[in-house]
């Protein structure tokens, strides 16, 4: 229930800002690229608050994630394409596979537009990123994963909004 209600807070939230942009004039409507201006903030802002898996912290504290790191492009008029690229703390993190899948389930349950997702750990910052990057961009692994009461769990942990 409360992802349902995080949803429709994030649809109504995203509404507010197309009214408000546009009433500002701050982007222009015609041609391509037309939402990129409202959609990149929106990406950065829903991974902020995804807690570490053995820290108490919020993977923004531990810079794994900034706003930066997030990169917005068009499909076609209705989809787009978001690419996040994490850093891990270290370059043998045994977590990061666990925490791409933190930001890849986060971003489908809250993303109020119709997108695809690729997620990546950013290059040279991990011994195994190849490997890594296959395992969170396959979507039977990450269906498998979440399949897995005890790490489903985990992720869920990771992504509940902090009260």
């Amino acid at each position: 229930m409360q992802n349902f209600i995080s949803l429709l807070t994030w649809k109504k939230m995203f509404l507010e800002m197309v009214v408000w942009l546009q009433s500002c004039g701050a982007f222009n409507y015609c041609g391509t690229n037309q939402w990129i201006p409202v959609i990149m903030p929106i990406a950065p802002y829903i991974i902020r608050t995804i807690r570490d898996p053995e820290k108490p912290n919020t993977l923004e504290e531990l810079e794994v994630v900034t706003e930066s790191c997030v990169e917005v492009h068009e499909i076609n008029e209705e989809e787009y394409l978001v690419i996040i690229r994490f850093t891990p703390t270290v370059p043998h993190c045994s977590l990061a596979t666990l925490i791409g899948l933190c930001l890849r389930i986060k971003l489908q349950r809250c993303l109020p537009f119709k997108h695809k997702l690729e997620i990546y750990i950013s290059e040279g910052t991990h011994s195994t990123e190849e490997d890594i990057n296959k395992q969170i961009n396959d979507k039977e692994r990450v269906a498998a994963a979440m399949e897995n009461p005890n790490l489903r769990e985990i992720v869920e942990q990771c992504v509940t909004e902090p009260d």
